[in-house]
């Protein structure tokens, strides 16, 4: 099994280079996966499996004994595709009391993915299923058109194939486009603009393998949930899909977590293809404390006009210069009827038309960040000025960069790995909580000597009715239109990032009730999980209607206090034994599962 500590231990934190080698670390024939950073590791005791595009008639490993499942036998035999494959799988575990859980790029720090049993990577099936049209320009002047993807396709994969063969596009994508497109869904990944929410709301579809391998397709309409639930109760497992047309249910599933079931495909609303003209400027913020601290009425009239920015967010530095001041830098695009002034492999030309040196992969790729962060290490007091180095090459006030919407909005390709955590909160709040972190952020430079090299990053969205989307609407402190999240990134690695984040984190939920993000560095907590999500309720008859066995639980699940609706609930006909899932009360941080004969 491979071990992250082995290799990067006292290396690690100087030396980010020597990330990739934990890919590359086993001392047995065992698969590990881990994850975007390297700092976690999934290690499925039966099996870890990956799902075939062609048809197949046996199942590799410790799964070969799904052929010997009476209710198996004859699909086996037959050939399975992708869609089969897994639900062979999830009835499978259901039947023997395993748990299974899907996992994409691994983009996330908080053990979503995490499971005891059966870990499937669904990285392979990355298939559009929508039929292409004749000629990309029949979409063009169409308002929409939904696209069924396969759940494993990347989302800058997806969108590049949108634009190339249907003439499409997201309405939104955000900064880093590595994911899939089921997991930025699942955990309500977002952008930036006043007008644009999440990634999940442009969620009309979805095809789920849940509990007993049962097949449901969720997509807009009127059913209720108790047609729905009966439906569901009435199918049978490995069968044709169950087809649920309610807008309820979907706004219960689009963010699920993972924790539903398998998502083999999804359903994207898209638009006509377009352009983004993108203007980045440093700025400097006078910093007295933060009493005095404002920011917000300094950018309203450019994030409120989509004229000047439909799409803007800002970096800035925590660490003020010397006269008090913070540099920063703030991004804002609108849509424009231009062509691009250069081809995607020339988006680091510094003169016009180009976006400049921080497009340049030589300056996103791991081994430039080790360099800095150990010069870092060795003066801190310099680190300010390392992180406007970064920020003044961000400097495009007198070229304005014009390209497709996905190469303006995304801005890093991932080579960079990072740990961050990031909160959600009402947009009128994000003075007060931005003042609170940078304050937070000196006070540890100046009593611990720890920095982070990365700045701080502001977002904006529009809230949503989603029942688990960190921007639902309802805030503790009432309802609103607007959200912002505010972003604290470390390089992977840093020392002294889970107790930095957390005491953020702790000071944002007490004073904001802001909501961390599901699939980043979080200290989430069952409690704390009630006291953010008035809709959790809700949300927990859907999970119980669709993982009533336990077969998606595991310790994130558990973590969160979902498992608590999951009391005495008898498991489906057809197993190999009378098991019950009985979820003891909760004391404090510990939800336990117990088995019981």
């Amino acid at each position: 099994m491979g071990n992250t500590l082995d290799c990067c231990y006292c290396t690690r934190q100087n030396n980010q280079c020597l990330f990739p080698c934990i890919r590359c670390c086993s001392y047995s024939h065992r698969r590990v996966f881990y994850n975007f950073d390297g700092m976690e590791a999934v290690q499925p005791l039966v099996h870890f499996y990956f799902p075939k595009k062609s048809v197949v008639r046996k199942l590799p490993g410790e799964l070969k004994s799904c052929a010997e499942e009476e209710d198996l036998k004859q699909i086996i035999q037959n050939g399975m595709g992708p869609v089969e494959q897994l639900s062979a799988i999830c009835f499978y575990a259901s039947k023997n009391n395993y748990t299974v859980r899907a996992v994409g790029a691994g983009a996330s720090w908080s053990r979503i993915t995490s499971t005891r049993d059966i870990l499937i990577d669904m990285k392979k099936l990355d298939r559009i299923l929508t039929k292409p049209p004749s000629s990309r320009r029949e979409n063009l002047v169409k308002e929409y058109v939904d696209i069924e993807v396969e759940g494993g396709k990347k989302v800058v994969d997806f969108v590049e194939e949108l634009d190339a063969r249907y003439g499409l596009g997201l309405p939104m994508i955000g900064n880093y486009a590595g994911q899939t497109v089921a997991g930025v869904a699942s955990t309500s990944t977002h952008g930036s603009g006043y007008f644009a929410g999440t990634l999940s709301t442009s969620v009309v579809g979805l095809h789920l393998i849940t509990h007993r391998g049962i097949q449901v397709r969720i997509g807009l309409g009127n059913e209720t949930f108790e047609e729905c639930k009966q439906k569901l109760d009435d199918a049978q497992p490995c069968g044709i899909p169950v087809v649920m047309n309610s807008t309820t249910m979907l706004k219960g599933t689009v963010v699920g977590l993972g924790s539903l079931g398998i998502v083999y495909s999804i359903t994207y609303r898209c638009i006509p293809m377009f352009n983004l003209e993108e203007t980045r400027s440093l700025i400097r913020i006078p910093w007295s404390g933060k009493n005095s601290f404002r920011i917000r009425e300094r950018f309203t009239h450019a994030f409120t006009d989509p004229e000047l920015g439909e799409y803007f967010s800002f970096f800035i530095n925590p660490y003020p210069q010397p006269r008090s001041i913070l540099y920063g830098a703030v991004l804002q695009s609108k849509r424009t009827t231009r062509r691009p002034a250069c081809c995607k492999c020339c988006l680091c030309w510094c003169g016009s038309g180009g976006r400049g040196c921080s497009e340049c992969g030589m300056v996103q790729n791991d081994c430039t960040t080790s360099c800095l962060q150990s010069c870092a290490n060795c003066c801190p007091s310099r680190v300010s000025d390392i992180t406007n180095f970064g920020l003044s090459l961000m400097d495009r006030a007198k070229y304005p960069f014009v390209h497709k919407y996905y190469n303006v909005l995304q801005f890093t390709n991932g080579n960079v790995h990072v740990r961050t955590a990031e909160w959600c909160l009402p947009l009128d709040q994000m003075d007060a909580a931005l003042a609170d972190v940078i304050d937070t952020a000196n006070q540890y430079a100046q009593r611990h000597q720890q920095y982070s090299l990365l700045p701080i990053y502001v977002r904006l969205a529009k809230t949503d009715e989603l029942l688990l989307s960190p921007a639902n609407k309802r805030f503790a402190s009432g309802e609103t239109e607007h959200c912002c999240y505010i972003e604290v990134p470390f390089m992977a690695g840093a020392f002294g990032t889970d107790e930095y984040q957390a005491t953020i984190e702790e000071l944002l939920s007490k004073k904001y009730s802001a909501r961390p993000h599901w699939a980043k560095n979080n200290q989430l907590s069952s409690n704390r999980v009630k006291k953010l999500y008035p809709n959790l309720n809700e949300w927990q008859k859907v999970f119980k209607l669709f993982n009533k066995d336990g077969t998606f639980c595991n310790e994130f699940t558990r973590r969160m206090g979902f498992d608590h609706c999951l009391v005495e609930e008898p498991v489906n006909q057809g197993h190999a034994n009378n098991n019950v899932i009985n979820v003891q009360p909760p004391n404090g941080y510990d939800d336990v599962i117990t088995e019981q004969p």
